[in-house]
């Protein structure tokens, strides 16, 4: 992407953008504001990919740039209403091009660590690798998390059917 390729913006965009608006929608808390501070987090990484040599562990470099878009944010508007141990999953995000589908599956017995490595997971396709990065976590601790996630949903829907 450092010779402006758009088709490698593209990827990257649709690779990214609903990961991107749910972690600043996890901030902020607006659907406007959301989708500006997403669309500036797209606009420098594009600018420091095109001046610098793309980064060897692009996604962690990609979601710390956003976090720190966000942070810049709060600080240009004197707000601190950062919540950091939010509890709500992609599912309880407005993103208009996300449409959640009904279903019978209940997440409640999930805690919100697991509700969000199955976010990673199921919905952003990513790998053990990439969630551990992202949440700073170990990939055994990840693994571990995710398969236990499943196993109690997997409980729940039996108890559900009987």
């Amino acid at each position: 992407m450092k010779h402006g390729s758009e088709k490698a913006f593209t990827t990257i965009y649709e690779h990214y953008h609903k990961l991107i608006y749910y972690i600043v929608f996890q901030y902020v808390k607006d659907v406007e504001v959301a989708k500006d501070l997403t669309q500036d987090a797209f606009i420098k990484m594009y600018n420091e990919v095109r001046k610098n040599d793309e980064p060897i562990h692009f996604h962690p470099w990609f979601i710390a740039l956003t976090k720190n878009i966000v942070f810049d944010y709060f600080r240009q508007n004197k707000l601190n209403r950062v919540d950091k141990n939010s509890e709500k999953t992609l599912a309880e995000f407005p993103d208009p091009s996300y449409q959640a589908s009904p279903g019978s599956i209940s997440f409640q017995s999930l805690t919100p660590i697991e509700k969000q490595v199955i976010d990673y997971k199921i919905i952003f396709k990513q790998t053990f690798k990439e969630i551990a990065e992202t949440m700073g976590l170990s990939l055994s601790v990840v693994t571990k998390i995710y398969y236990e996630a499943l196993n109690k949903l997997r409980l729940d829907m039996e108890d559900k059917s009987i």
